[in-house]
């Protein structure tokens, strides 16, 4: 046959053909295997095997009745393990950026759990005007609305064609339709609107609840509500008067974060002179174990460990982690 295919007619080796069975593939069968099948002799393989005899209601086997006890109580059904719901990265108030940081005439870009929003100040919202936060991406053609601008009406409103929303994320003027009707259905459709998330600031310090629409709001709601209205915990806070916050952004993960913030014995390497941190204070740091049934996924842990500078001798500390994101 021609072409990219050929018939393989190359002969048969001898070998192969013959129907004689080498030794090393006729030796009885393994030991858990005869067990398994009896007495009966293993035919080689390539033997044809007699056909099996059908099974008559006097050959076929009977189940044995079952021995005669003393009534008891019927057994409980087990308990079903509680399932354990698995935790939303999402569904957390999560701290975005101190106030002091954000200029409430122009929207900020934001990036946090690997994604892209946008902080902007809301002027017509409650209370004189609220920190908004939405996805950095405006719903006509995915432009940054980080590089939007805020108009005088109070809307984010994207500079590449004009679309401009309020703060609850609903577009409020597309400027290509001229036509009143269809510019109000258009604005109206939920296509045209930017997830918008609860945020709330306390202390000077911007928080997100980073679940969009109405069941991240109730959620959200429900979760402050729980916190006793505080999100700042008080070990932190120490006293809104007394709190300055800082912001640094590094190329690291959330993990790297985690293990950096529960190893104290950096900071007289890395802050060299700076927050009175020198190298030359540094000492070996005595900490106790952290066995793994200490640690409570939904609600964190405290860990016990020594000093790690001379100016610290003889301290006794202890380093709290709430999930997901506060470290004291």
């Amino acid at each position: 046959m021609s072409g990219r295919f050929q018939r393989l007619s190359a002969p048969v080796p001898s070998a192969l053909r013959s129907s004689a069975v080498p030794p090393s593939l006729a030796s009885p069968a393994p030991r858990f295997v005869r067990a398994a099948l009896g007495a009966r002799p293993t035919p080689p393989l390539g033997a044809s095997r007699p056909p099996r005899k059908a099974l008559t209601p006097a050959s076929a086997p009977t189940a044995a009745p079952p021995a005669k006890t003393a009534d008891a109580p019927a057994a409980a059904p087990a308990a079903e393990p509680a399932s354990q719901a698995p935790f939303s990265w999402e569904a957390q108030w999560w701290p975005v950026l101190p106030v002091a940081y954000l200029d409430p005439r122009k929207p900020h870009p934001v990036r946090m759990l690997g994604r892209r929003y946008v902080a902007w100040f809301d002027r017509a919202g409650e209370g004189g005007g609220a920190w908004r936060l939405f996805d950095d991406a405006c719903p006509h053609r995915l432009s940054p609305l980080s590089e939007s601008r805020i108009r005088a009406d109070g809307h984010l409103t994207c500079a590449y064609h004009g679309w401009s929303f309020g703060g609850d994320g609903k577009c409020a003027s597309i400027p290509q339709l001229g036509d009143p009707k269809a510019r109000d259905t258009a604005c109206r459709n939920s296509r045209t609107s930017v997830p918008s998330y609860p945020t709330a600031v306390e202390d000077g310090l911007l928080f997100a609840w980073l679940e969009a629409g109405p069941g991240g709001a109730a959620a959200a709601a429900a979760d402050l509500d729980a916190k006793g209205g505080r999100l700042v915990v008080d070990e932190v806070a120490g006293g809104a008067a007394k709190t300055v916050w800082a912001s640094h952004e590094v190329p690291n993960d959330y993990l790297y974060w985690a293990e950096q913030g529960l190893d104290p014995s950096h900071a007289n390497w890395l802050h060299h002179n700076e927050i009175g941190f020198v190298m030359d204070d540094a000492v070996p740091m005595q900490a106790d174990p952290m066995p793994a049934s200490a640690i409570d996924p939904a609600k964190g842990f405290v860990w016990h460990h020594g000093e790690y500078r001379r100016q610290g001798r003889g301290v006794d500390a202890t380093r709290a982690f709430r999930a997901p994101n506060c470290l004291m």
